[in-house]
């Protein structure tokens, strides 16, 4: 997860929140320096930001949802979904695609460590 975001920020207008955009310049097949994610994770994370108090959501501002907010919202259940995931998901993706992602996400350019070793 590279940013936390809360209810607040998704229900402004503008939207106070980003996506994160990839633009694959070749072929990405399975195996070949995938691009992974963990299934479920967002709505995972946007639940957790949901379920915390208001007034520690009024707590959050700027830096902090880069850096505090995904910390808590691993807290609050985020991790148990990776952790029932734990090798992910590979996106394979053809030449040109673009594929927008939330930064909620829980995601990582490459496999596990563990995965890598097991092989």
């Amino acid at each position: 997860m590279d940013s936390g975001f809360l209810p607040a920020h998704y229900e402004t207008t503008p939207r106070q929140n980003y996506y994160i955009s990839l633009l694959a310049l070749s072929e990405v097949r399975e195996g070949v320096a995938p691009f992974m994610m963990v299934p479920g994770s967002l709505q995972a994370a946007r639940a957790a930001s949901a379920s915390m108090p208001a007034e520690e959501q009024e707590t959050v501002d700027g830096m902090l949802c880069r850096t505090m907010l995904p910390a808590r919202l691993r807290e609050l259940g985020v991790q148990a979904v990776v952790d029932a995931n734990p090798a992910g998901r590979e996106v394979h993706l053809g030449e040109g695609d673009m594929l927008l992602l939330d930064p909620m996400t829980t995601q990582c350019v490459s496999r596990p460590r563990h995965q890598l070793l097991a092989r």
